[in-house]
């Protein structure tokens, strides 16, 4: 029988354990790259606070991915971010975990092109919004006839009480609460004047001969927050006129001004 020359033995034990390593470091590294894969529109929960990364430009670590900080009292709201991807990757996809757990990226969800969990989510997020939101609209209710679809028969002073309430609706629309309405108290319009060229030009944004119609006025607002219902008498002084849009506008006046601010506590979401 032919004897093993000397040192192979040594050889192949070497070998095998060169393999042994080399498969541990692949293993390692397939493990790291699965856990570096970032997940698109799917809130990542860091805790205190839950993220959405919407986007990345690139794979270097410099470049930009757009994220959302998910506001947890407004769905689908919360304000944007554009930050590095070696941040992103640090302080989010590597410390946070992805809610309903390896969800796929927005490329596997394309191809696959399956329901899943987090449409399903989205589905139900969509429901409770709308469910809070009528839920808001009969706590903060308003006069029907300002609610109602417009006309060109309306009368100068529904399309101003309309144009007040619209100014508050700005702030609806930007989620800084979920519902507002307007009690009128009384309502005053006054003889206008003539937006004019020089020192009579009262507002840049009316047209120059447009008429300018004073408002004087007493309402209540109620705003709706999650939480929380903020009522605020008001002595109004507003001026009253058609933009260079031809849009009716209302913009407050010298003079305007808060009576008196009341909060009232609720729970929240409180069932009907």
């Amino acid at each position: 029988m032919r004897k093993p020359m000397k040192g192979q033995g040594l050889v192949v034990v070497f070998s095998l354990l060169v393999c042994g390593a080399t498969s541990f470091v692949v293993g390692q590294r397939a493990e790291a790259q699965q856990k570096d894969k970032v997940k698109y529109n799917v809130v990542y929960d860091c805790g205190a606070s839950k993220v959405k990364i919407l986007s990345c430009e690139g794979q270097a670590a410099d470049d930009r991915c757009e994220v959302l900080y998910v506001n947890k009292y407004s769905p689908g709201g919360g304000s944007r971010d554009k930050l590095s991807r070696a941040f992103v990757m640090e302080h989010y996809v590597r410390k946070c975990t992805p809610e309903g757990g390896a969800a796929p990226d927005k490329d596997e969800q394309a191809e696959t092109n399956k329901p899943n969990k987090n449409n399903e989510d989205k589905d139900q997020t969509r429901e409770d919004h709308a469910v809070k939101e009528k839920l808001a609209l009969d706590e903060c209710s308003s006069d029907d006839t300002l609610i109602a679809k417009s006309k060109p028969t309306d009368s100068m002073e529904l399309k101003s009480k309309r144009a007040i309430l619209a100014r508050y609706q700005q702030r609806v629309e930007a989620r800084e609460y979920w519902a507002v309405g307007i009690v009128f108290e009384s309502f005053q319009i006054g003889p206008p004047r003539t937006n004019l060229r020089g020192d009579t030009l009262y507002h840049e944004t009316t047209p120059v001969g447009a008429k300018i119609y004073p408002v004087k006025t007493k309402f209540t607002v109620c705003e709706r927050y999650d939480t929380e219902i903020k009522r605020t008498v008001i002595d109004g002084r507003k001026e009253c006129f058609k933009d260079n849009f031809g849009e009716w506008v209302c913009a407050s006046a010298s003079g305007d001004r808060t009576i008196s601010t009341k909060y009232e506590k609720v729970p929240k979401w409180k069932a009907k």
